[in-house]
């Protein structure tokens, strides 16, 4: 088993034993958006449970106190528990929104993926309020 492997199991793991399952919704085009012709297609939305840990900001890394109670980060694996590929039918990287347990909906700034060599491992979610 190679290491990218393992790693993968181990976030998955992880995540499993800490998270609990979230709701993303993601940006889906039907039918297939052309650049060259924005106003043809339609974007549509799609959603998926995801199991996600939240990952608060430190004080540091935080500019003050409203700041910090207003973004956070959502870390979710790539694979699930049985060790299959949570996003065939959704590409993690268009998510908008984030659901948490509380029922709080967070606006996704970013997604940053932890990728090393061609095996992603964890996405990094970064949200506000």
């Amino acid at each position: 088993m190679s290491l990218s492997t393992r790693l993968q199991k181990t976030a998955s793991r992880l995540i499993a034993k800490h998270g609990a399952p979230m709701v993303v919704t993601a940006r889906t085009a039907t039918p297939m958006r052309d650049a060259a012709k924005p106003w043809r297609g339609s974007t549509g939305t799609v959603t998926v449970t995801v199991l996600a840990v939240q990952y608060d900001y430190e004080e540091e890394e935080g500019k003050d106190a409203t700041w910090r109670l207003s973004h956070s980060r959502f870390i979710v694996a790539e694979i699930d528990t049985a060790g299959a590929p949570q996003f065939s039918t959704v590409d993690l990287t268009t998510a908008t929104d984030l659901t948490d347990t509380s029922g709080h909906v967070w606006s996704i700034d970013s997604v940053e993926i932890v990728e090393p060599g061609n095996t992603r491992i964890i996405y990094i979610l970064h949200v506000a309020r």
